[in-house]
C-alpha cells in the first residue's frame, strides 16, 4: 500500500462523514479530489442510501472478489488498514465492470467497516 492510500484510508476511518462524502463526491469521477466538498452536499444518511443502491446494482461484479476476500480475511494477523487496502486493490481489478467508476479506497472502507463485503461474500461462497 502506498503512502497516499494509507493516509486516505486512515482519514476515512477517523471520520465516517468524510468517508461517505468522499465516496459520493468521487462517484463517477474516482480521480476527483475527495477533500474538496461540493456546494450543497447531501447529508450522510442520503449518501448511505445511495451507497446501498450502488451496492445492490453491482453485486454481480462484487461476487468476483469474494473468494479472494474470504481467503484474505482468514489471516487473523492482518490489520484493518491492510485489509481495506487489499480490498481496494481487488476492487480496482474489477472496477471497469462497475456501473460507474469508483474511488476504490473509499468504497473499500465502506464495504469493510459497515460489514457489507463480509455478509455478502459469506452468502455467496
Amino acid at each position: 500500500m502506498d503512502q497516499k492510500t494509507q493516509r486516505q484510508i486512515e482519514a476515512y476511518l477517523a471520520d465516517e462523514g468524510k468517508l461517505f462524502r468522499g465516496w459520493y463526491h468521487t462517484l463517477g469521477e474516482p480521480d476527483a479530489d475527495p477533500d474538496i466538498t461540493p456546494v450543497g452536499s447531501l447529508p450522510v444518511e442520503n449518501i448511505e442510501q445511495i451507497f446501498e443502491e450502488w451496492f445492490d446494482g453491482n453485486k454481480k461484479v462484487l461476487v468476483r472478489i469474494c473468494e479472494k476476500w474470504l481467503l484474505l480475511k482468514d489471516k487473523k494477523e492482518t490489520g484493518a488498514a491492510f485489509l481495506i487496502a487489499t480490498l481496494a486493490d481487488l476492487l480496482s481489478m474489477v472496477c471497469t465492470d462497475f456501473t460507474v467508476p469508483i474511488n476504490a479506497p473509499a468504497t473499500a472502507c465502506i464495504l469493510f467497516t459497515k460489514g457489507y463485503i463480509d455478509r455478502f461474500c459469506a452468502e455467496k461462497v
